[in-house]
């Protein structure tokens, strides 16, 4: 194939594409913008479709590229050293064909048509109206960025981190609102209970002995009651000893009895004050006991509160940790992207990408006025297209007649054939089609 630095569309034939019958359209060769005119719904996007069919591949084909009624779609377009041809039937099925200016067929049509244009479509109206985040994709898309698996990993990390800073928080506050208390060891508690146990056995061992030593002297008390009975009875009986006398030999036996009772009952006596005696020498205080516990069972949660101090502390140290390396890892990623895009070739000079858009000359695009936006829109579509200097531009209608005539210097500035669809017939030297066809 023979080389040429710029090509531009020499003729284009159409026909069945869409609502266009048949056209054939000639642009002066000597100008630099294609003005396609006509009213709504007459076929005025079905030319540029056309075009970006031939040239740009499969991609750009239209969901129903055949006309109603036809079987089959065919566009024509003479780029002066080359002919591109392209058929497409009504059942979906599409032939590409390549011949040079001799009539000789290339045997890889696309891989000629790839060599010649962008793979991705630009229309810099269209670029100029998406959003912040779309014009990014689209510029990433133009220059081969792809930070697709890079942001999926950033996005991730940086939402792990946000749950890990969260984490972090909450592990502070818990840190932070549990006291400490220093130079505090553990009581053993266990000691003191037995210690407690053994007082309290004391004092019921002392209560026990005390109900026996009541009980014993309540009955000597009895018994002396009964001998005093019995030793008045005798009296009575001595006063009349003949008579009584046997009764008297009753009654001292019955004082016998009586006495051998208040002796053994003494003996029980003496025994339980003894024994009462004993227990109150073993008899300790409690109280003493009860608050060494108490103040045990302090110190010993102050022990525990300082053991569940030093855990919140690790954990906080822990997620904090984390929290740092996914920081790290963040901050990784972003060396990566930067050095991916300080390695990009960007079509025009002072443009840039973001994570949150386009840049040029370090500001937002969006920013830029609309004649600086239409100026670099322009110059991406020139630097994306180094051979097959032709644009399409959509939705013209759009622009007044000063971006109009400045479009037209940026065509000329960058040797672009423009093509641009306008509604009416008010533009002058416009290609104005009606009901598919070429009026005039």
């Amino acid at each position: 194939m023979s080389e040429q630095k710029y090509r531009h569309i020499v003729a284009l034939e159409a026909q069945n594409v869409k609502r266009l019958t048949a056209v054939v359209i000639k642009p002066d060769p000597q100008g630099n913008m294609v003005v396609i005119g006509g009213r709504n719904a007459q076929g005025k996007t079905s030319v540029l479709d056309a075009i970006a069919w031939a040239i740009g591949g499969a991609n750009e084909i239209p969901a129903k590229p055949v006309r109603e009624g036809a079987d089959k779609a065919t566009v024509v377009i003479d780029l002066g050293d080359i002919v591109v041809e392209r058929t497409c039937l009504d059942s979906g099925s599409t032939t590409l064909v390549v011949k040079n200016k001799e009539g000789l067929r290339y045997s890889s049509p696309q891989s000629v048509m790839d060599s010649l244009t962008s793979k991705v479509a630009f229309d810099p109206l269209e670029f100029i109206r998406l959003k912040p985040d779309q014009q990014l994709l689209k510029l990433n898309k133009l220059t081969g960025l792809d930070f697709t698996a890079i942001d999926a990993r950033k996005k991730r990390i940086y939402d792990d981190r946000t749950v890990l800073n969260r984490n972090a928080e909450k592990a502070k506050a818990l840190y932070e609102s549990q006291p400490i208390y220093p130079d505090v060891v553990a009581v053993d508690t266990e000691a003191l209970r037995a210690e407690l146990k053994a007082a309290n056995d004391a004092r019921q061992d002392v209560d026990v002995n005390r109900s026996i030593c009541e009980n014993a002297d309540k009955f000597r008390a009895d018994a002396i009651r009964g001998l005093t009975r019995v030793e008045a009875r005798c009296l009575q009986i001595v006063d009349n000893i003949s008579a009584l006398q046997k009764q008297l030999e009753e009654a001292q036996v019955d004082k016998k009895e009586c006495q051998q009772l208040v002796e053994e009952r003494t003996k029980i006596l003496d025994q339980a004050n003894v024994k009462f005696k004993e227990s109150q020498s073993k008899l300790v205080g409690t109280s003493g006991i009860v608050n060494r516990m108490r103040d045990a069972e302090a110190i010993n949660a102050k022990v525990e509160a300082n053991k569940t101090k030093a855990l919140r502390l690790a954990d906080w140290e822990f997620i904090k940790k984390g929290a740092a390396d996914a920081t790290v890892d963040i901050n990784k990623l972003d060396d990566e992207k930067s050095a991916m895009i300080q390695a990009a070739k960007f079509p025009v000079v002072g443009l840039n990408v973001g994570d949150d858009g386009v840049y040029y000359n370090q500001l937002p695009f969006n920013q830029s006025s609309g004649a600086e936006q239409l100026r670099v829109s322009v110059a991406i579509a020139a630097a994306m297209n180094p051979s097959l200097r032709v644009m399409l531009v959509r939705d013209a209608s759009l622009l007044d007649s000063d971006s109009m005539e400045l479009l037209r210097q940026l065509a000329v500035e960058h040797n672009l054939q423009v093509w641009c669809e306008r509604v009416g017939n008010g533009d002058q030297a416009a290609v104005i089609i009606e009901d598919g066809e070429v009026v005039g």
